[in-house]
């Protein structure tokens, strides 16, 4: 039915300006891939109800996506409702990992209109402006507003100040989406928290570049980490200077529970787990005295990188020839291509997988040319983690059988070597 799904209510009391921000992790149940619906947050009850929420479709049934979404109060509310709108007779949609948040920002989704408390930075030629939806344009990423800026001078953006007690040690960290605005692309600049009052100030960035428009929002994060004691947090952006103009939607900003994430202030309260034989050290930029291991490979590799599974040259060998493509984001690695040579009609193939980002089901197997191009293509897009391990196995008849086995490396390129 319309309007079906699930929800949960939550006892909560907003004033006007404040927002609420949630994640969730969505996927299709297996074997179907597209579901599709809407991630939503409403807030009712005293004053008119505010809703904020994101579309998600084409989801797979392997690979986890993230959906984000914020919600602001235009007045006062009482109760949070967090409810996941399924498309009607589509594919089934799995959750996990729902959370929400209280953000420090005020207006941060803009939904007020009149843009307060945000400011254009003092003694720049900078613009700011906030834009509601409207029909044929480019809409808010979530919510009935969103905010623009540009500069023609240096430092020049936008800022807000929140009162905020910080003491050595505690980290705050913030989000928001960006966009160029329609018609033009490639918006960049710089997406600041700066800890300001009572010590002197520090800081944490992300820069943004090469923005696309329309509905392709991306996504910011920072975090900055607090000295000594600080009175003031600043959420800051800075637009390149003659950039296109950058759109702005659902900034977030929480106090997060580690202590001493940013490992700014000497290692405590973080300790090697005992008995285990491990090494700690914390390092300043450019200031490493010492060295405990030799360093490692990049932990991020955004390009695709092949591994060619190991072909045996011995009598009756069957002797296919696949090459699998990679990438890796420190513990994740994702397959993003396989590409298989010539092999018998009737070659039966056999995928088994050990570990936590294996997925349901462990095991795949296909027989013939169509299934298995199936199977491989089905593989494509899996994420795996650190620790797992992938054994591929070919049979046929009249030959003898061919076995590879693949571990998932942190960081690295996956080991390949014969089973």
């Amino acid at each position: 039915s319309s309007g079906g799904g699930i929800y949960e209510d939550v006892p909560l009391t907003t004033s006007a300006g404040q927002t609420v921000c949630a994640s969730a992790w969505l996927r299709t149940q297996t074997p179907a891939t597209g579901a599709s619906g809407k991630f939503t947050l409403w807030l009712t009850g005293t004053s008119a109800s505010n809703a904020g929420g994101t579309a998600y479709g084409g989801l797979g049934d392997l690979d986890w996506t993230e959906a984000q979404t914020c919600v602001e109060a235009s007045g006062e509310h009482t109760t949070l409702r967090i409810q996941f709108y399924p498309t009607p007779g589509a594919p089934t949609t799995e959750i996990d990992d729902v959370n929400v948040e209280e953000s420090l920002a005020a207006n941060g989704s803009f939904d007020d209109g009149n843009g307060a408390p945000w400011k254009i930075y003092p003694q720049t030629r900078s613009n700011y402006t906030v834009y509601g939806n409207s029909p044929g344009a480019p809409s808010a990423f979530a919510g009935s507003h969103f905010a623009a800026t540009n500069t023609s001078t240096g430092g020049g953006g936008i800022y807000e100040d929140i009162p905020l007690n910080t003491s050595p040690g505690e980290t705050v960290c913030g989000s928001a989406e960006v966009r160029t605005e329609a018609p033009n692309t490639g918006a960049s600049g710089k997406f600041t928290l700066w800890l300001t009052g009572g010590a002197p100030s520090v800081s944490g960035s992300e820069d943004y570049a090469g923005l696309s428009n329309g509905a392709n929002w991306s996504q910011l994060q920072a975090c900055v980490e607090s000295a000594t004691s600080h009175s003031n947090l600043r959420i800051q952006f800075y637009p390149t200077v003659g950039a296109p103009t950058v759109d702005i939607d659902d900034v977030s900003a929480e106090q997060s529970l580690a202590a001493n994430g940013g490992f700014e202030h000497g290692g405590s309260p973080w300790t090697a787990y005992p008995g285990t034989g491990s090494r700690y050290v914390v390092y300043g930029n450019g200031q490493i005295k010492q060295t405990i291991a030799a360093p490692p490979p990049p932990p991020v590799q955004p390009t695709p990188q092949p591994t060619p599974i190991p072909t045996p040259r011995a009598r009756h060998a069957l002797k296919i020839k696949l090459l699998m493509k990679w990438t890796w984001r420190f513990g994740t690695t994702t397959l993003r291509g396989m590409k298989i040579g010539h092999f018998p009609r009737k070659t039966h193939l056999t995928v088994a997988c050990k570990g936590h980002g294996c997925g349901r089901p462990a095991k795949l197997s296909a027989a013939g040319a169509k299934g298995v191009h199936r199977v491989l293509k089905r593989l494509s897009g899996h994420r795996y983690h650190a620790g797992d391990v992938l054994t591929i196995t070919f049979t046929a008849h009249g030959f003898k059988r061919e076995r590879a086995r693949i571990t998932i490396r942190n960081g690295r390129l996956p080991r390949v070597a014969r089973a």
